[in-house]
């Protein structure tokens, strides 16, 4: 069961502090009061990963420290889906604290910079996919999908079921990791379902996100894999 409780109650430093102390494996989501959200994730005395909106790692923390009014939900035994944050817990606490005494919220970055970084993201993404889809021979249709199984940016043909598109494709990602992993062949790089009137190509871009693309009849698989692997590349650095 979730410990949950309000901020005015108790700080998010001081919650960072008493976890890392506890050595717990845990999510911290913390809720301000203007609806913004962030989640903190904790393992061996650490917090090891954050997101809140865009912001990602450290940043993320920071924006956090910074909200005095809202609520908390602590959940122990929740796993980080990856590790963005190697700067210890306390230089992380000394740190927002310290920008909020220098600078105050204005040192942060307010809502509208975070939107105007989420709107750039989606808009990069989205034109990525566009672009493969205007240039490429092989697909005729793209998508991301995030961990939670849910499709984050469409570009899919309107006859197909995206929750299904999802739902394949997180299938190949997680079946294809394991089989690499048994067979100590390294990370998975794609995987690929061939059918006779098409086939469906999965490649992981993060821990996180995953790129699935439905293929021409005729789709040549060796030129989409290649293309695949381009369009992974260029969205690593904003996924």
């Amino acid at each position: 069961m979730a410990m949950q409780g309000s901020l005015k109650e108790m700080t998010v430093a001081d919650i960072i502090q008493h976890t890392c102390q506890d050595r717990r494996v845990a999510l911290l989501t913390v809720t301000e009061t203007n609806g913004e959200l962030a989640r903190l994730y904790f393992k061996d005395g650490a917090v090891i990963h954050a997101t809140s909106g865009p912001l990602i790692g450290e940043e993320a923390v920071y924006r956090a420290l910074s909200w005095m009014d809202g609520t908390f939900s602590l959940e122990v035994g929740v796993s980080a889906p990856e590790i963005t944050i190697e700067k210890n817990w306390s230089s992380l606490v000394m740190e927002g604290v310290k920008r909020l005494d220098e600078y105050g919220q204005e040192g942060l970055l307010e809502k509208e910079e975070i939107d105007k970084i989420e709107d750039e993201k989606t808009k990069t993404v989205q034109d990525t996919l566009t672009l493969l889809l205007t240039n490429s021979k092989e697909y005729s249709g793209a998508a991301i999908v995030g961990a939670d199984g849910y499709i984050k940016f469409n570009r899919l043909e309107e006859t197909r079921d995206e929750s299904v598109v999802a739902a394949v494709a997180a299938s190949l990602h997680n079946l294809g990791n394991r089989a690499t992993r048994l067979l100590a062949m390294g990370n998975l790089k794609a995987g690929v379902i061939q059918g006779e009137d098409g086939n469906v190509l999965a490649s992981p871009i993060s821990r996180t996100a995953v790129f699935v693309g439905t293929l021409k009849e005729k789709g040549n698989i060796h030129t989409a894999l290649i293309e695949a692997n381009a369009v992974c590349t260029k969205l690593q650095k904003v996924l």
